[in-house]
């Protein structure tokens, strides 16, 4: 015994011993009795008459219809596999996670800029030696970098990272939010941060408010860059 569906249109296909079942049951209705099944696709119920036909009226009271229309049949669920899958590792887990990198002579002051800046979201990285710090440089693509002017040094005239920084292809050098720290700088200082090739200059004595100077800074540098970088995208540069 064949039949579609009213609702999904899909095509239920009964079994020999289902269909003996249905038959029995239709010949036992009362008259004006309808036999109600339920469709294995949408799990919506259908009306049979006395005579194995489908009731087309039974559409208009069924409460899961629409007034004997076919039902929309919705998109299936997303794959989650993945989830389970091994190549799915927790290093690509984390290529969406901005990532910082701090480089400050004090180790207690280092700390504070990582608990901040992990606040905001960052997956923080740290070094202690300007080779570290650039070969760290080469092999991640860094969202954030917060340099202080002594850091491996005395200032950032002679200050390798630095100057490695100075000399980044633009390319690159556009996707990093470069702050500096120091005793001779002002905090947000635009034009001594443009003098340094920096985004942002904050002074040692506002180190306690560092997260409040980034969530000043950065909602600026956002609305100064983001229609640059919409607009070189739009051409096909990075």
């Amino acid at each position: 015994m064949q039949m579609n569906c009213p609702h999904c249109r899909e095509e239920v296909v009964l079994t020999g011993k289902q269909t003996e079942k249905i038959r029995k049951a239709l010949g036992a209705l009362p008259p004006g009795k309808k036999l109600t099944l339920t469709c294995r696709h949408c799990r919506r119920r259908m009306a049979l008459d006395r005579n194995g036909k489908i009731d087309s009226s039974a559409l208009k009271t069924d409460p899961d219809g629409q007034d004997g229309k076919a039902a929309v049949k919705p998109p299936a669920p997303p794959d989650t596999d993945w989830i389970n899958d091994d190549s799915f590792t927790e290093e690509e887990k984390m290529e969406e996670v901005p990532m910082a990198l701090i480089l400050h002579p004090s180790p207690p002051h280092r700390q504070n800029l990582v608990r901040v800046l992990e606040q905001m979201g960052y997956r923080v990285f740290s070094s202690a030696g300007v080779e570290d710090a650039l070969e760290k440089l080469n092999f991640i693509n860094f969202a954030c970098i917060v340099l202080h002017s002594r850091f491996a040094g005395k200032g950032l005239r002679d200050n390798g990272f630095h100057q490695a920084m100075r000399r980044m292809p633009m390319s690159r050098r556009r996707y990093i939010f470069y702050i500096l720290l120091g005793p001779e700088l002002h905090t947000l200082y635009d034009l001594q941060a443009l003098a340094y090739s920096a985004n942002l200059t904050v002074n040692d004595r506002d180190f306690d408010q560092f997260g409040l100077v980034m969530r000043k800074a950065i909602p600026a540098y956002e609305e100064l860059f983001a229609p640059i970088m919409e607009e070189l995208g739009v051409h096909g540069r990075k």
